[in-house]
């Protein structure tokens, strides 16, 4: 049997004891996410090269809110169907698809929606396996990650910790992050060159420039949030840390 000996904010920690008296840490994060519908369109363009043929993962937590009977986009390349996107749809449903094909649809209401590519197939974590999404590798180069403004006031999608590894994620290292939820670390960061964890907005230096938008906390790779409503930085970033997260 294991309890919860103490709460708290403290480096973000629960702490727990066993029968056998040892104490373990486990890590939690209960913030926000990013929240696709936003009444402006405010949508993320992260700019990110992957090269045909490359092997990468890409990821997130989604969390479904509302049950319309409707499909939206919500996450995507620049080629759209022609590479790779998610949307989901009723029943709480997320689908992935690569060229154009749809996979097995996963049931998923707060937990990892993951794509592997390991330079020829595509895959798409289904809870306990990882299934192949079509056949082939990228029509074209990726350029840009776009986290689309997508579904309306009652049903929309959140999303939180956005990753991309230079390789393909195991079963094992898939399962234990979608186990795990939000705030823990990964099974194995070998390879992880990008992390949003898409908690919040701050200005940062994109190009060259200070734009509001997401922090990349591996390779300072950020993205830009667009369709701000007119401002200064200052008021952009209170805008977008208002209105465009949620509490998760």
């Amino acid at each position: 049997m294991t309890k919860i000996l103490k709460q708290n904010g403290v480096n973000g920690k629960i702490m727990r004891a066993q029968q056998s008296g040892k104490v373990l840490k486990q890590n939690y994060n209960f913030g926000k996410g990013w929240k696709s519908y936003n009444l402006n369109g405010e949508y993320v363009s992260i700019s990110k090269q992957i090269p045909i043929n490359t092997a990468f993962s890409v990821g997130f937590f989604g969390k479904r809110i509302g049950s319309s009977t409707y499909t939206y986009t919500f996450f995507t390349t620049d080629l759209g169907d022609n590479n790779l996107r998610f949307s989901f749809s009723f029943a709480e449903n997320h689908n992935a698809y690569w060229n154009g094909n749809i996979s097995v649809p996963k049931p998923l209401s707060n937990g990892l929606a993951c794509i592997n590519f390991d330079g020829n197939q595509g895959s798409f974590f289904n809870q306990t396996t990882f299934t192949n999404i079509g056949t082939g590798g990228l029509t074209s180069t990726i350029n840009t990650i776009l986290l689309l403004s997508s579904g309306n006031a009652t049903n929309y999608q959140m999303l939180n910790g956005l990753f991309i590894f230079d390789r393909v994620l195991t079963i094992n290292e898939a399962v234990y992050r979608d186990n795990n939820h939000l705030g823990n670390e990964f099974l194995n960061k070998l390879g992880l060159i990008n992390y949003y964890p898409l908690t919040q907005a701050k200005i940062l230096n994109v190009g060259g420039n200070n734009k509001v938008g997401i922090e990349d906390v591996i390779s300072g790779e950020h993205g830009t949030i667009e369709n701000l409503p007119a401002g200064t930085l200052q008021e952009q970033l209170d805008y977008a840390n208002t209105n465009l997260f949620k509490i998760w």
